[in-house]
């Protein structure tokens, strides 16, 4: 069966937030994902915001595949199966949904870089699960969705995956080798080194002019506060006020460290207006989601 094109989008949002240091930010660009011929994914939000771009296209996969792997709570649908502002937001969603066609969101989208320090590209590991012997939330994802989907889809079609004619997205090929290669994170105490190790290879392969190493101590720096903050049960509004909180921090420390611009090209933003990348609207609407503590071995549910 012939492959459908898929296209990652996005729109800005007008969304303003309170923190409670009395600041206020605009919620990060919403993202999407089409599938030419099929349908869409709408990745916890919408798809109809004015503003509406294409952020990449052009790369083909199996539409049923990602199709399989549509799960939905009572009142958003396309979660891409993991929990919100826990594992990730659209963003994390829309590259999950993306995936047969190897591709992935770009730093184009304003926030991205944010919420991949936050989440990492595919999505992040509680804290609270990560003892001994947990499998990394890349691998448990792996085994839970997109091995069974791929291995459904592909006999109910009697179809090989076979490689695709446009050109390799560099990004997604350095990201799916560190997940796959002999030092993938085999583990969830593994799991925020990995996130570095994605977003030096993601800066390094796009087109900006800031070096991970300027950064790397406010990543990690970020990374040990938003684990104290999950790691605290927090729900809803409170989840929701504490992660931005501390994404807006990060933003901040980075737009004073970096020279010029350079933000500007990281994150679309300036140390004077950094995004919030957790919308409260859905984190209180999932304040009872089901939140996976126990990364060994998935259920045997597809």
């Amino acid at each position: 069966m012939a492959k459908s094109v898929y296209e990652g989008r996005a729109y800005p949002t007008d969304l303003r937030i309170p923190l409670p240091n009395g600041k206020e930010l605009i919620l990060g660009d919403h993202t999407w994902v089409k599938v030419h011929g099929k349908g869409d994914f709408v990745c916890w939000g919408g798809k109809n915001g004015k503003g509406d771009r294409s952020i990449v296209s052009g790369k083909k996969g199996h539409y049923a595949v990602s199709n399989c792997y549509r799960t939905k709570t009572k009142k958003h649908k396309d979660t891409a199966g993991f929990a919100y502002a826990v594992n990730g937001v659209c963003h994390q969603a829309a590259n999950l949904y993306m995936r047969p066609a190897r591709q992935k969101m770009t730093l184009k989208v304003r926030g991205y870089y944010a919420s991949l320090a936050a989440f990492g590209a595919y999505g992040n590991t509680a804290p609270f699960a990560g003892v001994g012997g947990q499998l990394a939330f890349r691998a448990y994802w792996d085994l839970r969705y997109w091995n069974k989907c791929k291995r459904k889809t592909m006999m109910a079609l009697g179809a090989d995956d076979e490689p695709d004619d446009t050109p390799v997205d560099p990004v997604f090929e350095a990201l799916a080798a560190l997940h796959g290669g002999e030092d993938a994170p085999a583990d969830a105490a593994a799991a925020n080194a990995a996130q570095r190790n994605e977003l030096a290879i993601i800066m390094e392969l796009s087109d900006v002019r800031a070096d991970y190493g300027q950064i790397e101590d406010l990543h990690v720096e970020l990374q040990e506060s938003r684990d104290e903050a999950l790691g605290a049960g927090l729900t809803g509004l409170d989840l929701a006020t504490a992660i931005n909180t501390r994404v807006a921090d990060f933003q901040v420390a980075c737009a004073n460290r970096l020279d010029g611009d350079m933000m500007m090209e990281l994150n679309g933003t300036t140390a004077e207006d950094p995004v919030a990348i957790v919308d409260p609207r859905i984190a209180e609407d999932t304040a009872d989601q089901e939140v996976v503590t126990d990364y060994t071995t998935p259920p045997d549910d597809q």
